[in-house]
């Protein structure tokens, strides 16, 4: 899920927290609505530019820090969403932070895939488990995938594409938040304002890239 061509189209009235009210934007931490057409458009901008240097583009790296604790449930669903990635050229480093349950089982599933590597800690929380993925990182790029979350398949392409095409160092895109049922709660994302992330933090980290040598 993708919205890095612009602002969404919002209709309807939201009780959401404004963090912004003046100045050309408007920016809440959640909506109800979400710019598809927007994401077309930025998605067969990635295509075109894509396939102008296909080789360049394949050949950035990019590590996946995965910090999970007691998901042995979920866990299966994230990594497969790794490897569904249409950009292959990625490793994945999983730091269980002192799981109880039979998360590493589910990781030992993924041994015939030697991208992925598993890293067990004592309980050092999940920004100490971030850490130590980051520690161990070796792609050019890095990036964080929640153990209970999924990311869409052109995800990593897109990123890496938008970053090396933009001379960036690092971007994120819009989340589409679900229920157990698989129901829509919400939508999160938008332009990025400093001052509104200093009032609450509207950029989440599973879309979150960003260069190893920062």
């Amino acid at each position: 899920l993708l919205n890095l061509d612009g602002r969404r189209s919002f209709t309807g009235d939201t009780e959401d927290v404004v963090f912004i009210n003046q100045g050309p934007y408007k920016i809440k931490r959640q909506y109800n609505d979400f710019d598809w057409k927007a994401q077309e458009r930025f998605l067969h901008y990635i295509d075109t530019e894509y396939k102008k240097y296909p080789e360049r583009f394949d050949n950035i790296s990019v590590t996946v820090v995965m910090p999970t604790f007691n998901r042995a449930s979920e866990i299966t669903r994230a990594i497969e969403s790794i490897q569904s990635q249409t950009h292959k050229n990625w490793n994945l480093i999983v730091v269980d932070d002192g799981s109880s349950d039979n998360t590493k089982d589910a990781v030992d599933n993924f041994k015939y895939d030697n991208r992925i590597s598993y890293n067990f800690v004592d309980h050092v929380g999940v920004s100490g488990a971030r850490n130590k993925g980051l520690l161990l990182s070796k792609g050019e790029y890095v990036a964080y995938l929640d153990s209970d979350n999924t990311w869409t398949s052109e995800f990593l392409r897109s990123m890496i594409v938008f970053l090396a095409q933009n001379n960036l160092d690092a971007a994120y895109s819009a989340i589409h938040s679900i229920n157990d049922q698989g129901n829509t709660v919400c939508y999160r994302g938008d332009v990025f304002v400093w001052s509104a992330c200093k009032s609450a933090n509207y950029v989440d980290l599973n879309p979150f890239i960003h260069r190893r040598d920062l």
